[in-house]
């Protein structure tokens, strides 16, 4: 198998009741250990009060290193950004955890948190992405992450549980490109694992519970991709 390239790592907060003004929130984030991280400029992107545009984000962040945080009435994600070409390990998890903490720390002091959400893309160089997606979309899912299949089409997701939670174990793969760290175009398929709570159940979080969220679906996540492909997949 070839190594898989980590696009981005992403956390996402999903708010028990909605937060009518997020633009209002930035004061309080400058001020907060998270503006030593995001440092630039924010945009703030007017969107109705609409009960349909409740998750479109208001308030933008961004680091010169290219993270992320946008801020929706709804939820709250952190996206991680990779440098270009990185493979995962187990010594480069350590950073995003510790930004992920802060951010979780920031608006559980905001509001009340009612789900989470732990993402990862990955990029898989491949000849002949499309057979490659056929051939990994051939099997039971349920023999890849465990669970009981949930959803399946171009995506799937398995319905689990670790410890307390219930949750969603969604997988998506879909063809795509990358730009190589020579300026080359390389032709391949992203892979996006999602493990969240599941949305019809309510949790409180602590930080004991929140590392423990972590360290679960970290594995399931990346456990999630390497099973790909030892279930009959493309030989990478």
């Amino acid at each position: 198998m070839t190594t898989p390239l980590l696009v981005n790592t992403q956390f996402a907060l999903f708010f028990a009741q909605p937060l009518q003004k997020p633009e209002e929130l930035w004061d309080d984030i400058r001020n907060s250990p998270l503006a030593s991280t995001f440092d630039q400029t924010p945009r703030i992107q007017p969107v109705p009060n609409d009960p349909n545009l409740m998750e479109v984000p208001i308030l933008q962040l961004q680091s010169e290193k290219g993270h992320t945080i946008h801020v929706s009435r709804m939820r709250a994600d952190y996206t991680y950004l990779h440098p270009h070409g990185s493979a995962e390990s187990d010594e480069e998890a350590t950073p995003w955890f510790d930004d992920f903490q802060t951010f979780y720390s920031f608006f559980d002091e905001q509001l009340v948190i009612r789900r989470l959400g732990y993402v990862k893309r990955y990029f898989f160089e491949s000849q002949n992405p499309a057979v490659d997606i056929a051939e990994l979309l051939r099997f039971d899912p349920a023999s890849v992450q465990g669970g009981a299949v949930h959803e399946a089409g171009i995506r799937y997701v398995t319905r689990d549980r670790f410890e307390k939670f219930i949750i969603n174990n969604f997988t998506s793969i879909e063809q795509a490109s990358a730009t190589g760290s020579d300026g080359q175009v390389l032709q391949g398929f992203l892979v996006t694992r999602d493990v969240n709570t599941a949305p019809e159940e309510n949790y409180l979080f602590d930080s004991d519970t929140l590392a423990q969220y972590f360290i679960e679906a970290e594995e399931r996540l990346v456990n999630g991709v390497t099973n790909l492909f030892a279930n009959g997949g493309p030989k990478l």
